[in-house]
């Protein structure tokens, strides 16, 4: 499956806008420091969920993963500084591919209509 042609389903939803992409792109950037494991790995935000701080992105390699963005608070006028936790923060998982993903967004969507 093509990333294009993926039919999102409630809780994810891709990027509405310009702004909104930014402004992720910018805290994930902010989030993922040099002890990450996805620091150099070409982040890049693709979607996300409606009733969490989850977001889709794509690796540089092609693989997705999601990162749970923990918007913490920093001075924006600095560089971001590694906190004594960035290794382990924001917590994050590799899907694979887009089937993946497109799989794993169907088990979201079941349990997102149990709620």
């Amino acid at each position: 499956m093509d990333f294009d042609r993926l039919s999102w389903l409630e809780p994810w939803r891709p990027l509405g806008t310009e702004q909104e992409a930014l402004g992720l792109q910018r805290q994930l950037e902010r989030e993922i420091t040099g002890p990450h494991p996805l620091f150099g790995r070409c982040a890049t935000v693709k979607g996300r969920r409606i009733d969490r701080d989850d977001v889709l992105v794509v690796l540089g390699d092609g693989s997705y993963a999601n990162v749970h963005l923990v918007w913490g608070s920093s001075d924006r006028s600095r560089p971001p500084q590694p906190s004594p936790f960035a290794a382990e923060y924001p917590t994050w998982f590799l899907y694979g591919g887009v089937d993946d993903f497109s799989r794993a967004m169907q088990d979201d969507a079941r349990e997102y209509g149990d709620e």
